[in-house]
This record gives structure tokens, sequence and C-alpha cells, in this order.
């Protein structure tokens, strides 16, 4: 199981799950990764929004909506310097829009 914010947002939401089958698959969000993925969505935004990023990155993942584009954030907790990674499909700008769009309640 693929250690993405899509799987662990799933798993934060169905805690029924065979522990065996999500084993790889993190928790929470460790403190560095919350602000790596804030850092990462909130680049180039205003200080109001980076704040608001910043205060829902604290919310448990239970209470994230679940989006398709959450597969593509993955975690590494091996790499302390930048535990968080996007795989880009076609234009980052736009997508990392949509992520910070979708946190921010914008998206159903």
């Amino acid at each position: 199981m693929e250690n993405n914010l899509t799987n662990r947002i799933y798993k934060a939401k169905n805690d029924d799950l065979n522990a065996n089958h999500w084993e790889s698959v993190g928790g929470e969000l460790t403190e560095s990764e919350k602000y790596a993925y804030a850092d990462m969505i909130g680049s180039g935004c205003r200080q109001n929004t980076k704040e608001t990023i910043n205060r829902l990155v604290q919310l448990p993942l239970a209470l994230w909506s679940n989006h398709g584009i959450y597969n593509r954030v993955t975690f590494d907790p091996s790499n302390s310097k930048y535990p968080v990674d996007y795989c880009t499909g076609q234009y980052w700008p736009a997508e990392r829009k949509t992520l910070r769009e979708c946190l921010l309640g914008k998206y159903g």
C-alpha cells in the first residue's frame, strides 16, 4: 500500500481496517510533514492564505475531504529534509493551486 495522502485520509476515517494490509501507510501527519505540505502548496500565496493553510493542516486527517489528486502526494519518512513529494501530471502551478483549493474546501 502506497504511503500517500489519499491512503492516510482513508485510514484515518476507517479504523476497522486490516492492520497488516495498511501497516506501510503512515498515520496522522507528523509536524515536519505538516510544515512541508503547507510550504509546498502555499508557495506564492498571500500571507493570510498561508496562515489558513497552516491552520488547516493541523486538523486530524479524519476531518479532511479526500480528493483524487491526493494520490499524487507521497510521504517519505526517511527523508527528514523534505518528507513530502508530489508527482506532477501536467503543470505544477495549476496542480498546486488545485491542491490548495482542495484543502481550503473549494471542491466538495
